[in-house]
């Protein structure tokens, strides 16, 4: 564990990987109340975005600090696997459904050989854990990811694990549009790494939150050159077909109204 005076001298992006991912969300996690929008338990333990890897080829930034919704978690894998940040933080307003989301998504990616075996580890959690909680979910895990082109397939599970096993994934709870975009902002000035990717799930779809008041914070980071001129967001919102996944680059992103 590093101690505070040396963590304050050792500002280079090493930094941050090397806290373990208890100390990370001890030290960065807010403590605002979680709205009753999002008051689920569970939240989403897996994603409803099931367009997700057909987007991944459209994302073209690389490294640098990737800010990320936990949403069903599965998107952000997908991100992490071909952007290969030096740093994904992954935020959440709801914590309850974030530690879930850690014990049964993330920590078997350690545990597991392959993404068949992760899924069969996700899956035994369900069953011993969320069903326990919430004996009508329907979102039963059953690997269809990996068939489809997402992070668990082989070209991509590997690459997670290693992200997972470098420090180089980290997670606390806070409000993506506040504390969360403020977190990242916070650790691009202490590093000089910009943030070049962005992933707010259907956030918006929820009037809770301001999309407008969320470009005027991203503006300010590009200012400032906190977030790169390059950067790109990946925005999912629901259409005609359900939860549709877009790609944009942020000179877009900041023109929508």
């Amino acid at each position: 564990m590093i101690g505070q005076q040396e963590f304050q001298i050792q500002t280079n992006i090493e930094a941050f990987q090397s806290l373990s991912s208890q100390d990370f969300m001890a030290k960065y996690s807010s403590s605002t109340p979680t709205p009753k929008a999002f008051f689920d338990e569970v939240g989403h333990f897996t994603t409803n975005e099931y367009d997700y890897p057909d987007l991944l080829k459209e994302i073209k930034v690389r490294r640098g600090i990737h800010l990320a919704v936990m949403g069903g978690l599965d998107p952000v894998l997908g991100q992490v696997a071909v952007a290969n940040p030096d740093l994904t933080i992954i935020t959440d307003v709801n914590k309850k459904a974030m530690n879930i989301s850690v014990d049964g998504r993330i920590k078997p990616i350690l545990e597991s050989e392959d993404g068949n075996d992760y899924w069969r580890r996700v899956g035994d959690y369900f069953v011993k854990v969320i069903r326990k909680i919430d004996k009508t979910r329907w979102d039963f895990p059953v690997g269809q990811d990996a068939s489809m082109g997402g992070w668990s397939n082989p070209e991509y599970f590997d690459k997670v694990k290693q992200a997972l096993l470098d420090g180089k994934i980290k997670w606390a709870s806070g409000d993506m549009t506040t504390e969360g975009i403020d977190l990242g902002f916070q650790i691009a000035r202490e590093t000089g790494v910009s943030i070049r990717l962005l992933y707010v799930s259907n956030i918006f779809d929820y009037s809770i939150n301001s999309r407008q008041k969320f470009i005027e914070k991203l503006s300010k980071g590009i200012e400032e050159g906190l977030i790169d001129k390059n950067a790109q967001i990946i925005d999912a919102g629901l259409g005609e077909k359900g939860i549709e996944t877009k790609v944009f680059d942020i000179s877009s992103y900041l023109q929508i109204k």
